[in-house]
């Protein structure tokens, strides 16, 4: 049960580094589509941005999604009946 309980913890800690670097990949994409918007950068470009930045903020509520759920069913005990 102890490595078990390791395991989680490692995934866990794991998982909130994840979200972490996704959520700093969103903040740069912001501030480059900032630059792009006032250079006045074509179409394409901002919109790929978009795209890029739109996908990892999906990526973080899946993950944040995917925790609240194993928080709120909890780790199914192995005594219990």
């Amino acid at each position: 049960m102890g490595d078990r309980v390791k395991k989680i913890g490692k995934r866990k800690r794991w998982a909130d580094e994840d979200v972490m670097e996704r959520a700093e990949f969103v903040g740069r994409t912001v501030k480059e589509l900032c630059e792009l918007l006032r250079a006045g950068a074509a179409y394409p470009e901002i919109s790929e941005r978009i795209e890029r930045g739109r996908e990892a903020l999906q990526s973080i509520r899946t993950m944040l999604w995917q925790r609240e759920l194993v928080r709120t069913l909890g780790v199914p005990r192995r005594d219990a009946a």
